[in-house]
Protein backbone atom coordinates (compact mmCIF):
# COMPACT_ATOMS: atom_id res chain seq x y z
CA UNK A 1 0.00 0.00 0.00
CA UNK A 2 1.14 3.55 -0.77
CA UNK A 3 0.74 6.48 1.74
CA UNK A 4 -0.75 9.65 0.45
CA UNK A 5 0.65 12.95 1.14
CA UNK A 6 -1.72 15.29 1.83
CA UNK A 7 -0.07 18.68 1.01
CA UNK A 8 -0.71 21.34 3.45
CA UNK A 9 -1.17 24.69 2.56
CA UNK A 10 1.66 27.63 3.04
CA UNK A 11 2.14 28.87 6.80
CA UNK A 12 0.50 32.21 7.02
CA UNK A 13 1.09 34.16 10.28
CA UNK A 14 -1.33 36.59 9.42
CA UNK A 15 -4.11 34.44 9.16
CA UNK A 16 -3.25 31.98 12.64
CA UNK A 17 -3.16 35.23 14.52
CA UNK A 18 -6.46 36.02 12.95
CA UNK A 19 -7.30 32.98 13.98
CA UNK A 20 -6.17 33.41 17.35
CA UNK A 21 -8.32 36.51 17.78
CA UNK A 22 -11.33 35.65 16.24
CA UNK A 23 -13.21 34.63 20.17
CA UNK A 24 -11.80 38.56 21.36
CA UNK A 25 -13.15 40.25 18.03
CA UNK A 26 -16.67 38.57 18.30
CA UNK A 27 -16.34 39.61 22.27
CA UNK A 28 -15.57 43.03 21.14
CA UNK A 29 -18.82 45.25 21.72
CA UNK A 30 -19.20 43.22 25.15
CA UNK A 31 -15.75 44.76 26.29
CA UNK A 32 -16.78 47.98 24.83
CA UNK A 33 -19.64 47.33 27.05
CA UNK A 34 -17.67 47.27 30.37
CA UNK A 35 -15.69 49.61 29.76
CA UNK A 36 -18.27 52.40 29.24
CA UNK A 37 -19.65 50.98 32.40
CA UNK A 38 -16.64 50.91 34.09
CA UNK A 39 -15.19 54.49 32.99
CA UNK A 40 -16.26 57.23 35.87
CA UNK A 41 -18.82 59.63 35.01
CA UNK A 42 -16.70 63.11 33.99
CA UNK A 43 -17.60 64.98 37.61
CA UNK A 44 -15.66 62.06 39.39
CA UNK A 45 -13.08 62.19 36.39
CA UNK A 46 -12.41 66.14 36.89
CA UNK A 47 -12.54 65.67 40.48
CA UNK A 48 -9.69 63.06 40.47
CA UNK A 49 -8.23 63.48 37.43
CA UNK A 50 -7.99 66.88 36.23
CA UNK A 51 -8.54 69.17 39.32
CA UNK A 52 -5.14 70.42 40.86
CA UNK A 53 -4.21 71.72 44.29
CA UNK A 54 -2.13 73.32 46.04
CA UNK A 55 -1.35 75.71 49.16
CA UNK A 56 0.49 79.34 48.62
CA UNK A 57 0.33 81.30 51.86
CA UNK A 58 -0.61 84.63 52.71
CA UNK A 59 0.30 87.52 51.32
CA UNK A 60 2.86 86.39 48.56
CA UNK A 61 1.13 87.59 45.38
CA UNK A 62 -0.93 84.50 45.09
CA UNK A 63 -3.66 86.58 43.59
CA UNK A 64 -1.51 88.30 41.53
CA UNK A 65 0.05 85.13 39.77
CA UNK A 66 -3.37 83.74 39.41
CA UNK A 67 -4.16 87.10 37.41
CA UNK A 68 -1.17 86.07 35.54
CA UNK A 69 -2.46 83.11 34.53
CA UNK A 70 -5.54 83.90 33.72
CA UNK A 71 -4.52 86.60 31.24
CA UNK A 72 -2.37 83.45 29.57
CA UNK A 73 -5.56 81.12 29.27
CA UNK A 74 -7.66 82.27 26.32
CA UNK A 75 -10.89 80.41 27.78
CA UNK A 76 -10.18 80.78 31.68
CA UNK A 77 -12.65 81.31 34.79
CA UNK A 78 -11.50 82.82 37.52
CA UNK A 79 -13.52 82.52 40.68
CA UNK A 80 -12.63 85.03 43.24
CA UNK A 81 -13.33 84.91 47.27
CA UNK A 82 -15.84 87.95 46.95
CA UNK A 83 -16.61 90.91 45.55
CA UNK A 84 -14.25 93.43 46.82
CA UNK A 85 -11.23 91.08 45.21
CA UNK A 86 -13.22 90.83 41.67
CA UNK A 87 -14.07 94.97 41.73
CA UNK A 88 -10.16 95.15 42.15
CA UNK A 89 -9.32 92.75 39.33
CA UNK A 90 -11.56 95.15 36.96
CA UNK A 91 -9.94 97.95 38.35
CA UNK A 92 -6.46 96.80 37.73
CA UNK A 93 -7.76 96.05 33.90
CA UNK A 94 -9.73 99.41 33.77
CA UNK A 95 -6.42 101.39 34.60
CA UNK A 96 -4.56 99.35 31.54
CA UNK A 97 -1.87 97.67 33.54
CA UNK A 98 -0.41 95.59 30.64
CA UNK A 99 0.80 93.16 32.99
CA UNK A 100 -2.44 91.87 34.68
CA UNK A 101 -5.42 91.05 32.79
CA UNK A 102 -5.90 91.64 29.10
CA UNK A 103 -9.57 90.90 29.01
CA UNK A 104 -12.04 93.97 28.30
CA UNK A 105 -13.73 95.43 31.23
CA UNK A 106 -17.79 94.28 30.12
CA UNK A 107 -16.14 90.78 29.71
CA UNK A 108 -14.49 91.03 33.45
CA UNK A 109 -17.77 92.73 34.91
CA UNK A 110 -19.86 89.80 33.21
CA UNK A 111 -18.80 86.33 33.05
CA UNK A 112 -14.57 85.73 33.12
CA UNK A 113 -14.35 86.69 36.61
CA UNK A 114 -16.80 85.65 39.13
CA UNK A 115 -17.80 85.01 42.79
CA UNK A 116 -19.06 81.62 44.70
CA UNK A 117 -22.28 83.39 44.83
CA UNK A 118 -22.73 83.78 40.96
CA UNK A 119 -21.53 80.37 40.50
CA UNK A 120 -23.91 79.42 42.82
CA UNK A 121 -26.56 81.64 40.66
CA UNK A 122 -25.59 79.40 37.74
CA UNK A 123 -26.08 76.48 39.18
CA UNK A 124 -29.99 77.33 39.96
CA UNK A 125 -30.28 78.68 36.65
CA UNK A 126 -28.87 75.97 35.09
CA UNK A 127 -31.62 73.52 36.91
CA UNK A 128 -34.14 75.79 36.09
CA UNK A 129 -33.78 75.36 32.56
CA UNK A 130 -32.07 78.78 31.96
CA UNK A 131 -29.52 79.78 29.89
CA UNK A 132 -25.99 79.93 32.00
CA UNK A 133 -25.04 83.06 32.44
CA UNK A 134 -21.40 81.77 32.86
CA UNK A 135 -19.90 80.49 29.45
CA UNK A 136 -18.22 77.41 29.65
CA UNK A 137 -13.78 77.51 30.44
CA UNK A 138 -11.07 75.20 29.68
CA UNK A 139 -9.33 76.52 32.49
CA UNK A 140 -10.88 77.24 35.82
CA UNK A 141 -8.72 78.72 38.54
CA UNK A 142 -10.49 78.77 41.96
CA UNK A 143 -8.78 81.19 44.34
CA UNK A 144 -9.13 80.58 48.39
CA UNK A 145 -10.67 77.10 47.38
CA UNK A 146 -11.16 76.44 51.02
CA UNK A 147 -13.49 79.39 51.19
CA UNK A 148 -15.32 78.77 48.09
CA UNK A 149 -15.83 74.76 48.76
CA UNK A 150 -16.97 75.78 52.89
CA UNK A 151 -19.80 77.48 50.88
CA UNK A 152 -20.29 74.99 47.93
CA UNK A 153 -20.55 71.61 47.96
CA UNK A 154 -17.69 69.70 45.80
CA UNK A 155 -19.94 67.15 43.96
CA UNK A 156 -22.43 70.19 43.19
CA UNK A 157 -19.75 72.39 41.84
CA UNK A 158 -18.15 69.14 39.58
CA UNK A 159 -21.91 68.54 38.42
CA UNK A 160 -22.24 71.54 37.85
CA UNK A 161 -18.55 71.80 35.82
CA UNK A 162 -19.28 68.79 33.74
CA UNK A 163 -22.79 69.61 32.78
CA UNK A 164 -20.66 72.78 31.11
CA UNK A 165 -17.89 71.41 29.62
CA UNK A 166 -17.18 67.62 29.96
CA UNK A 167 -13.65 66.35 30.70
CA UNK A 168 -12.03 68.45 28.64
CA UNK A 169 -11.44 71.24 31.54
CA UNK A 170 -8.78 71.50 34.28
CA UNK A 171 -9.28 73.10 37.55
CA UNK A 172 -6.98 75.20 39.54
CA UNK A 173 -7.62 74.90 43.18
CA UNK A 174 -5.56 77.04 45.17
CA UNK A 175 -5.44 77.69 48.86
Amino acid sequence: MSKKTVSQPPFNPKEMVQSLLAPFHAEQEWFEEQYRRAAPPDDIWLRDWKTVGFFVPRQTGRTRALAQIFNLVGEALYIVPNLRIKKMLIQNCANENPDFIGYPRAELESVRVCTPYEVKRSILHRKKGLPDPIPPAKLIIVDDASYFFCNMKYTQFYEWLAQRGGRDQVILRVN
